[in-house]
C-alpha cells in the first residue's frame, strides 16, 4: 500500500474545506452509495442529468478511484474550470486522461476517512450546496413515473424497471444482458451492496 504524501495531502486539503461536496459515482460504482443523503447516482454521459447539473454548478470535484477518462468526463467537458482532486491506488493514473490540480496517492477509503477526519478536527462545516440541490432537483428521490405512462400504450421502460427493482427482495445478486438497453437496466435495477456504517459516512 503506497504510503500517503503529506504534501500532496494538505493541497487536497486546501480545495476541500471551501468545496461544496454533493456525491455521484462512475457507472462501474453503481449503487455504491444508494441510500446516502447526497447521493446524486451515475454521472456518465446520458445517463443521470442531475448529476451533470450538479456537477457543472461545482466549484470541485473530488475524484476516489475513477480512471477519469473521457466516457467518464465527456472529453474533459465537465470538468473545466473547477479543482480537481483525483485519489488513486495507483499514481500512474494522475494526469493520464486529464490534468488534476490535486493527485494523491493512497487507498481510496483509507485516504477517504481520512480526509473526513481531518476535516472534522479543524471544525470544517459543510456548504448548504447539497442541500439546495435537493430542493431544486428532487435529488432526495426518484421520481414517480406510472408503468403505464406511455404515448400508444407502449410500456414505459425505466418506469417497468423501477416498478419491478421496488418489489423484488432487496437481497440480491444481479446479472444484466439487455443488449443496447443497458443503461436503463443499470439505472434502475439495484444491486444489493451492504456496506459498514463508517464506510458511508466516510463520504458526507
Amino acid at each position: 500500500m503506497p504510503v500517503l504524501d503529506a504534501a500532496q495531502l494538505d493541497v487536497a486539503m486546501g480545495i476541500l474545506a471551501s468545496s461544496r461536496r454533493p456525491v455521484a459515482t462512475s457507472l462501474q460504482s453503481t449503487h455504491l452509495l444508494r441510500g446516502h443523503r447526497s447521493d446524486m447516482g451515475v454521472r456518465e454521459p446520458r445517463l443521470t442529468a442531475l448529476g451533470a447539473e450538479a456537477i457543472s454548478e461545482a466549484d470541485c470535484l473530488a475524484v476516489f478511484g475513477a480512471s477519469l477518462n473521457p466516457n467518464t468526463t465527456d472529453s474533459g467537458r465537465l470538468f473545466a474550470d473547477k479543482a480537481v482532486i483525483h485519489v488513486d491506488f495507483d499514481g500512474r493514473t494522475h494526469g493520464r486522461h486529464l490534468a488534476v490540480e490535486a493527485p494523491v496517492t493512497g487507498d481510496v477509503t483509507s485516504t477517504a476517512g481520512l480526509i473526513r477526519e481531518m476535516l472534522t478536527d479543524a471544525g470544517h462545516v459543510p456548504s448548504s450546496f447539497a442541500a439546495r440541490i435537493a430542493e431544486h432537483t428532487g435529488l432526495s428521490s426518484r421520481r414517480a413515473v406510472a408503468v403505464d405512462d406511455a404515448p400508444g400504450g407502449v410500456v414505459n421502460l425505466a418506469a417497468a424497471l423501477r416498478f419491478l427493482d421496488d418489489r423484488l427482495p432487496a437481497s440480491r445478486n444481479v446479472v444484466i444482458d439487455v443488449g443496447l438497453l443497458e443503461i436503463h437496466a443499470f439505472l434502475e435495477i439495484h444491486a444489493f451492496i451492504e456496506l459498514p456504517a463508517p464506510n458511508v459516512r466516510c463520504c458526507a
